[in-house]
């Protein structure tokens, strides 16, 4: 991943258990961090200082670049099952500030949504919503949020429905309430390790996060998925070596 403050310096992980970060201009003098275990995910803080990793021991751990070490060590689950991927939420679009909530995925069949705060990544991270459904046990399991450009942190929760499962003839196809439209929301897509991708509402108070549906059309296990960057568009990724693309439908259906 590319450092958002100087896109000539990347940071990489790797199952030797190295975190490395290395300035293209000086590839000789490439920064190296010893982790207790396989580096799965990583994520750069918008600062280009932080580094968020997530580990086969199951840990996410905080780096500052500056002085080489791990500020931050939160262990995701107590069985310590490894970690396929961090994914964090925008704030808000054209907001540059460090994204405040972040997914992850585990080994033990669940995503962990924590709330980083409001000062990350100096702040600690609180679990907010448990979420269950998908399969990831074993596999690389990619996941990905959907920030609606006018989404703002609601106690209400929603009950809206966003895929139709009877139009799945040519292409996928998102649906939704008049009165809760996708802008206004914020949603997480995963992969899976079956032939399903899933769809969770996550935008709503602490302990409510929810399965909205599971998306149908892939034939073999669906390693990731990724949403547009500003809009309710999701591409999903599977070992039947198609990509699918998941796109708004205002006709569609709403479950009763």
């Amino acid at each position: 991943m590319f450092n958002p403050a100087d896109n000539n310096v990347f940071a990489s992980g790797t199952s030797r258990k190295i975190l490395t970060i290395m300035d293209i201009r000086k590839p000789d003098n490439a920064l190296k961090f010893k982790n207790d275990g396989m580096i799965n995910s990583l994520y750069i803080c918008r600062d280009g200082q932080n580094i968020i990793t997530g580990d086969s021991n199951g840990y996410l751990k905080t780096w500052d670049i500056r002085a080489g070490s791990a500020l931050q060590s939160l262990l995701n689950e107590s069985t310590k099952k490894p970690i396929s991927c961090v994914a964090v939420s925008k704030r808000g679009h054209g907001n540059d500030e460090e994204p405040r909530y972040m997914a992850v995925n585990s080994y033990d069949n669940v995503i962990r949504i924590y709330d980083r705060g409001i000062e990350p990544p100096k702040t600690q991270l609180k679990l907010i919503h448990i979420l269950k459904g998908y399969k990831n046990k074993g596999w690389p399991i990619k996941s990905s949020y959907f920030f609606g450009k006018d989404y703002q942190y609601s106690t209400q929760r929603l009950t809206y429905d966003i895929y139709d499962d009877s139009q799945m003839d040519s292409a996928d196809h998102v649906v939704y309430e008049k009165d809760k439209p996708l802008e206004a929301s914020l949603l997480l897509a995963t992969g899976s390790a079956d032939p399903y991708a899933y769809l969770y509402n996550v935008g709503g108070p602490e302990e409510t996060g929810e399965l909205i549906q599971r998306l149908e059309g892939h034939t073999d296990f669906v390693y990731a998925v990724d949403f547009h960057p500003f809009e309710p568009i999701l591409a999903s990724c599977s070992a039947d070596c198609i990509i699918k693309i998941w796109a708004p439908n205002a006709k569609g259906k709403k479950k009763g």
